[in-house]
């Protein structure tokens, strides 16, 4: 697949910040707040469970961009925030079906997300969309996020989306 036709199926600016990855700028320093990318510590181990460890900060991070104010939004799952250029492309090989089902069964309402995989860079890479919504959504442990600029906030419970 030629990088134009893969830019065609990529949202737009989630292409601008992989090329920008790519020409050598950290995944961190071209994050925003509709832009969240996240690697995959399968491909780089840094815990007894790395799989659930990813899978339980990309809910944390659906629910803070779904409370943001900003949509759509976009979660990047397998590039390195802290590396620079293409060596920060590592991949994952997280099931998006199954990812898609989590991200709704641990979200309160249950958020409804879109979820694309994307060849970059010979690797494979998971684009979640965030769809404009209306609720206040928070993980099913209680957790209520909402992102102001690259950062994800913790809202105290009774506070409302605004």
């Amino acid at each position: 697949m030629s990088a134009a036709s893969r830019k065609h199926t990529c949202p737009k600016p989630v292409w601008a910040a992989l090329e920008a990855i790519r020409r050598g700028e950290t995944a961190d320093a071209t994050e925003s707040e509709t832009l969240e990318f996240k690697e995959d510590p399968t491909f780089n181990p840094r815990s007894t469970n790395p799989q659930q460890a990813v899978i339980d900060k990309i809910i944390e991070a659906a629910v803070c961009l779904a409370n943001g104010t900003h949509a759509p939004t976009y979660i990047v799952v397998g590039v390195a925030d802290k590396i620079p250029g293409v060596t920060a492309i590592k991949g994952t090989d997280i099931n998006p079906t199954q990812l898609h089902h989590t991200i709704a069964n641990k979200t309160q309402p249950p958020l409804t997300v879109h979820i694309q995989p994307l060849n970059y860079c010979d690797r494979r890479l998971l684009i979640i969309e965030i769809p404009a919504t209306t609720s206040c959504h928070s993980t099913t442990e209680g957790k209520i996020l909402r992102r102001e600029g690259k950062q994800c906030i913790r809202l105290n419970n009774n506070e409302d989306k605004q």
